[in-house]
């Protein structure tokens, strides 16, 4: 779509979504703290006004194509900033996990960078799409918190040792000596003897 675009002031769309970013902080500024509610309802009536200042009723009935600026405008500022804080903090949690799992557990690393790149790609997506209420967005997150838990039970466990250090042959057992072993025998056979007489 983005290729289709050779001038973005002569495309509607490109237009449309502009216009409606704008209003979206508009509307922002005038309800900063609950927004106007869930419900795209709810935003075609609070941007009406706006579309009326703009002479840009055409394109009425559309919804932000930003879900950060979606959820900005159904729930307020607070809202907004814990659903930006919880998948950037899942997805840095899955980065770190990716990274200490690499070294301590090797292979196991690829599940935390799978979560981690599934959120990354939620939120490059939202910027330019109306994905706030998109359940499976919420279940990746979900599959952070689990992962989380499931790195936690994992048992410790060191690094591989280095190839010298495999290969090395254990230390040999020292074998007892013949005399030795004799003159415990004779020393106990001799006690016994004294015990008998």
């Amino acid at each position: 779509r983005l290729a289709t675009i050779e001038n973005y002031e002569e495309d509607g769309a490109a237009l449309s979504r502009i216009a409606h970013y704008k209003i979206a902080l508009q509307i922002c500024a005038e309800h900063p703290l609950t927004g106007v509610g869930i419900g795209e309802q709810n935003y075609f009536t609070a941007s009406t006004p706006f579309l009326r200042e703009l002479d840009a009723e055409d394109i009425g009935g559309l919804v932000v194509h930003n879900s950060h600026l979606q959820m900005l405008v159904h729930s307020g500022i607070f809202a907004a900033l814990i659903h930006l804080c919880l998948f950037a903090g899942a997805a840095w949690m899955m980065w770190r996990s990716s990274r200490r799992l690499a070294r301590t557990h090797p292979g196991l690393e690829y599940y935390p960078r799978a979560i981690e790149l599934s959120i990354i790609g939620y939120l490059a997506a939202s910027v330019t799409q109306p994905r706030a209420t998109f359940d499976f967005a919420y279940t990746v997150a979900m599959y952070a918190a689990a992962w989380y838990a499931i790195e936690k039970s994992l048992p410790p466990q060191t690094p591989a040792a280095t190839p010298a250090q495999a290969i090395a042959p254990p230390p040999p057992m020292a074998a007892p000596l013949v005399e030795e072993a004799s003159a415990g025998t004779t020393r106990l056979l001799g006690r016994r003897g004294q015990r008998t007489r």
